[in-house]
């Protein structure tokens, strides 16, 4: 590991840090700082990897011409490395800018986009979230049906990861799928 890869990774962990903190803005600081770092080290695998999440922060503090331009350059680097689980970051980080613009149909197509990239990767907890987010999205827009066989794809998934927190949002997801079939 070279002395820039180091710099790059300690930011990201102060990122990390920040994010859990609630402070979103320092954490962008922070992971920008490490990109930069991982740009010197011609690190182009990790500055694709957290310019994606740079993208995904951006959108949910409603900077989306941020949003945009980061999310589009991490998926061109990602394009660009071949990389399967780089690329279905980049379709996520896009499906959240597209999700926070009110763009449902296009945020489910990238979500769509990211299935079809890990579903030969094997990230399977980015494949869970991948159908959970589709799955919230056809919610969002009453199509309850829809967005129940989208959870239950999740949830299906979600035997295979030990992650809590998943079987909460998850839960939740499903109960409003379910109680939204029983007022039609």
């Amino acid at each position: 590991l070279n002395d820039y890869v180091r710099l790059g990774m300690t930011n990201v962990q102060y990122a990390a840090l920040e994010h859990k903190s609630g402070h979103i803005h320092e954490a962008i600081e922070y992971l920008n700082k490490g990109i930069s770092y991982y740009k010197l080290a011609k690190d182009t695998f990790n500055i694709s990897r957290f310019l994606a999440v740079v993208g995904t922060m951006y959108a949910a503090s409603d900077d989306f011409k941020n949003a945009w331009d980061v999310a589009t350059e991490s998926n061109k680097l990602a394009i660009d490395l071949r990389d399967s689980a780089a690329i279905g970051k980049s379709f996520q980080a896009l499906a959240g800018v597209y999700n926070s613009l009110g763009s449902t149909e296009l945020s489910k197509e990238y979500y769509k986009k990211s299935i079809q990239v890990n579903k030969n990767h094997g990230n399977q907890i980015t494949r869970y979230l991948d159908f959970e987010n589709i799955g919230k999205l056809y919610n969002k827009t009453e199509q309850f049906g829809s967005a129940l066989s989208y959870l239950n794809k999740a949830s299906k998934l979600l035997d295979t990861i030990t992650r809590p927190r998943f079987y909460i949002s998850l839960n939740t997801s499903l109960a409003f799928s379910y109680k939204g079939l029983l007022q039609y």
